[in-house]
């Protein structure tokens, strides 16, 4: 007979609650951060809220930037499983890569504050105080992501919808592109508390229209000149993220 301590998941009740627990420690983190940013996350402050002693918090987590690297990694997971759902999207290699664009937004819609965290944590007198596991695990959630969009990007040479001798990048090259573009897009967007309306609407408008000149430029077929990709990124929404537009209350132009 199964032990009664344990459950389907093989873990005992002592380690889901240490689950629970430290998922409630990092989504309090990741509400007080988005709030007030790095300096308004006090450990103190912290421990009151979720209602555990301050050693219970040193517990889970050996520094503070630990903490902050661990919300970093719990929106990682977040955003690969966006990825993973994208990879499934049914249509040509172009249309596929604008599913990937489809997730990437909408995780940076549940996940506004996530790459300025990712920067922060990065930096090398944070990064040196964080624990070797939780460095691997976001590094490995960036190279998931990553890798989704190398391998299909392979495929659109392998199908003659690119060709990488004509711009001559490597599928790894303008995976990174695109990730850096949209990176660079991400950092600098507006508040969406604070202006909700047309500048952030605006913003990822220019976001769409720079990765469509780049793919463009690297003559992935279909051009844009000849395919509608926003009736790509609408059926997106419909077929693979319609719980997570609904939520986020996204109207059609805003994809």
């Amino acid at each position: 007979m199964q032990d009664a301590r344990s459950n389907r998941s093989g873990l005992s009740r002592k380690e889901r609650e240490r689950q629970q627990r430290e998922g409630l420690i990092v989504e309090t983190a990741r509400g007080m951060m988005a709030a007030q940013g790095y300096l308004g996350l006090n450990m103190d402050r912290l421990a009151e809220q979720v209602e555990y002693s301050k050693g219970t918090l040193y517990q889970h987590f050996k520094t503070k930037e630990d903490l902050i690297l661990a919300v970093a990694v719990d929106a990682m997971d977040a955003r690969r499983g966006l990825f993973a759902r994208a990879d499934e999207f049914v249509g040509g290699t172009r249309e596929r890569i604008t599913a990937f664009g489809v997730a990437d937004y909408l995780f940076t819609r549940i996940y506004p504050e996530h790459f300025q965290i990712e920067t922060l944590v990065r930096g090398a007198s944070l990064w040196e105080k964080t624990s070797d596991p939780r460095r691997d695990q976001l590094n490995s959630g960036q190279e998931g992501c990553l890798g989704r969009m190398v391998r299909l990007v392979q495929l659109a040479a392998q199908e003659g919808d690119y060709d990488p001798k004509i711009s001559g990048m490597n599928p790894e090259s303008v995976a990174e592109s695109l990730k850096s573009i949209s990176a660079g897009f991400h950092l600098t967007a507006p508040n969406a508390e604070q202006d909700p309306g047309k500048a952030l609407a605006n913003h990822y408008l220019r976001l769409r229209q720079a990765q469509t000149i780049f793919l463009d430029g690297l003559q992935w077929r279909p051009l844009s000149s000849d395919w509608d990709y926003h009736s790509t990124r609408l059926r997106v929404m419909r077929e693979v993220f319609d719980q997570e537009c609904q939520q986020l209350h996204l109207m059609e132009d805003e994809i």
